[in-house]
């Protein structure tokens, strides 16, 4: 029924039309993107005559479609809206009152235009055609024919810029990109992520904001934030060998947002193969094994250096003693570092040990001390005392000396004699004939090698023989040949006289 209707009136409508006037309808030019609607306004410019109704096609461009059609509010009266689709694609509006009322110049109808997202960005036209408007009178008049460019542009693009930073760094400035079609406005450009936001992505997000565009295309980027460089150092120490290695502790460069290696999720190892007992000299400290979330984490190791302990210098004393003694007690000095432990002392050297020197050796012992040295002692044997003593001795006046006896004292590990390298010789002055009196035994010329040699010298004592005795009363006496004849008058001893018998005081004495 509607489409029946449709059909007279347009047939009337055109039947009816008269000459053109000044009057006309018009669509307005629009700009739009492909992808978007826009509206465009059909206006009715009114010179002279007060209408009640009109019709005209719609030509649409390729690519350009019609989505939908509003009458505006002062024309929505009792006035009907009829839109039917013809043979050449084209759509016809009729607009008209029953009631005759009036349509009222200016905005009489609204078009919703879209252009297909494939729509090639051009400048379009669309036509109308076939205008017909009516009077209150029923005359129609057929009005020219108006276009209305339709200028397509591609959307405007926003792309965002990705970015890339450390973990604990400050955003830089969100960079973006406009396309070429680009008038005015500015999007807003915002990200979540802030300096304390861990290891990760994350978007940067770009809104249209006030950017003059129908339609915009927005592409969002990406912050990636990435490890922030961390350096752990081992540092570098000193000790004294001997000492206990120091407490190793890692330093740290490169820390975010006042963090401390608390963050670490596990701490780094610092490790050296020297040992307090190390000699002297440099040693790498190895740091390593630490592990972090936020961190990209290099090491630096360091170094131990082991200086000489303080030096220490033990020295054995040294001893003087006699051959066949026993040692004594060795005993040591030491300078300069306090002494730790206590040293061993050996000597070869025993009681039976000859004269001579014997070093005392110093070892390390049971010291514990590192920068030591030692210093041998030496143990000098001396000669033991040997006294060497030749026994007193009696012979009689005539007789020959007696073998002398000698006796020893000072003898060491039950020696004997027999050890003497050279014996020792008993002399005396006296001889057979020497006159009665006392005479020295003089003991000499011993030798031993361990042994020093003193003598003590007896006494020979010449006695006048047997039977024959010096006659010393005191005073003088005569002496007399057995013949008779004086020898010598007033003697008061017989020495002098050669040898013989001669009578004293009435007895014979005999002076061999």
């Amino acid at each position: 029924m509607k489409t029946k209707l449709f059909s007279i009136l347009s047939i009337l409508l055109i039947m009816l039309v008269g000459s053109a006037k000044a009057d006309e309808i018009k669509a307005e030019d629009v700009k739009m993107n492909a992808g978007t609607q826009k509206v465009v306004e059909v206006n009715l410019v009114q010179a002279s005559e007060i209408y009640a109704g009109f019709q005209f096609d719609v030509e649409f461009p390729t690519g350009v479609m019609l989505v939908s059609e509003t009458l505006v509010t002062a024309q929505t009266g009792d006035m009907t809206l009829v839109k039917k689709t013809q043979s050449d694609g084209s759509v016809r509006f009729i607009v008209y009152s029953p009631t005759l009322s009036v349509v009222h110049a200016g905005r009489i109808l609204e078009l919703q235009l879209k252009a297909d997202k494939k729509t090639v960005s051009d400048l379009y036209e669309l036509k109308l055609k076939n205008i017909i408007v009516t009077d209150t009178d029923g005359r129609t008049t057929k009005l020219d024919d108006a276009t209305a460019s339709i200028t397509v542009v591609p959307p405007v693009k926003v792309t965002v810029n990705s970015q890339e930073r450390f973990y604990g760094d400050e955003n830089d400035s969100f960079e973006y990109e406009m396309s070429e079609n680009y008038t005015t406005g500015t999007p807003v450009v915002s990200c979540l992520a802030t300096n304390t936001s861990p290891v990760g992505t994350y978007a940067i997000t770009v809104e249209k904001g006030s950017i003059a565009a129908d339609s915009v295309t927005l592409i969002d980027g990406t912050l990636t934030i990435a490890k922030a460089p961390l350096t752990i150092n081992a540092g570098n120490y000193t000790m004294k060998q001997g000492e206990d290695l120091p407490t190793f502790k890692a330093t740290y460069s490169g820390f975010k947002n006042g963090e401390t290696s608390a963050v670490l999720t596990k701490q780094p190892t610092l490790t050296t193969t020297a040992t307090s007992a190390s000699t002297p000299g440099t040693y790498e400290v190895t740091v390593s094994g630490a592990k972090a979330k936020n961190y990209d984490i290099t090491y630096k190791n360091g170094t131990l250096t082991i200086l000489e302990a303080d030096a220490v210098v033990v020295t054995a004393k040294s001893y003087t003693r006699e051959y066949g003694e026993e040692n004594p007690t060795f005993e040591f000095t030491s300078e300069g570092a306090t002494l730790e432990g206590q040293p061993e002392i050996i000597c070869e050297a025993t009681a039976t040990s000859p004269v001579g020197t014997y070093p005392i050796v110093i070892k390390k012992g049971g010291v514990t001390n590192y920068n030591d040295s030692y210093v041998n002692g030496t143990l000098t044997i001396t000669k033991a005392p040997l006294k060497v003593t030749v026994a007193d001795a009696t012979r009689e006046q005539g007789v020959e000396n007696p073998e002398f006896v000698i006796t020893y004292e000072g003898w060491k590990n039950g020696e004997t004699e027999a050890v003497l390298t050279k014996k020792p010789v008993a002399t005396t002055t006296a001889t057979k004939d020497s006159e009665v009196g006392e005479y020295d035994i003089i003991v000499s010329g011993g030798e031993a090698q361990n042994y020093e040699l003193s003598f003590v010298n007896g006494k020979l004592t010449v006695t006048v023989p047997s039977g024959i005795r010096e006659i010393i009363s005191g005073g003088s006496f005569d002496v007399y040949t057995t013949d008779g004849r004086m020898v010598k008058k007033g003697a008061t001893t017989l020495k002098g006289l050669a040898k013989g018998v001669y009578i004293v005081n009435g007895r014979k004495v005999m002076v061999k």
